[in-house]
């Protein structure tokens, strides 16, 4: 199971919960500012006291993030200063969050695709026909088998060619 989720995914999930979604988006940026849900990007983490401070002054202080995307952009404006001078600016790409923190505030997360283990089952129908005509060619001599056509295989077995060369060849190979 993965540890982290992509902010799509993440944002999805909380959106199925809080339906409305500037209140998801709020949600989820309180519990990264109270630093219960972490969150990483290209730039590595975001700093949940950096969250918390644009929340605090929401019109000097913004952060804007496309969870689509999975892109954060945060200006901070210190107070005081004249406008369009900022603080910090940042940019982050590839937003993912803590799967199990996500799971700890919003039960029900879909657990991740499993990954095809070694050995697993084989897709699609069983290959009965092959089965079947593998059977009827063990109660044959070798030679005779040997020794039939294709064309008559087909004929005695009531499968395609294929099917028989199949059959054949696997008899043939115990």
């Amino acid at each position: 199971m993965s540890e982290w989720v992509r902010a799509a995914e993440a944002y999805e999930h909380v959106l199925s919960i809080e339906v409305n979604p500037e209140t998801a988006r709020k949600r989820i940026l309180a519990e990264i500012a109270e630093e219960r849900l972490p969150a990483k990007g290209s730039e590595g983490f975001l700093p949940p006291a950096l969250v918390k401070e644009c929340l605090r002054d929401p019109e000097l202080n913004q952060i804007g993030i496309n969870f689509a995307e999975g892109a954060v952009g945060v200006t901070l404006y210190r107070p005081g200063w004249f406008d369009g001078e900022y603080y910090s600016d940042m940019e982050m790409t590839d937003l993912q969050f803590s799967r199990k923190h996500l799971i700890d505030r919003w039960p029900g997360l879909p657990a991740p695709p499993k990954a095809i283990r070694p050995g697993a089952k084989p897709r699609g129908q069983r290959p009965v026909q092959l089965e079947r005509v593998k059977a009827a060619m063990r109660k044959f001599d070798r030679k005779v088998l040997d020794d039939m056509t294709e064309e008559a295989m087909r004929a005695q077995f009531q499968a395609s060619r294929d099917v028989c060369r199949k059959a054949r060849l696997a008899v043939q190979s115990e």
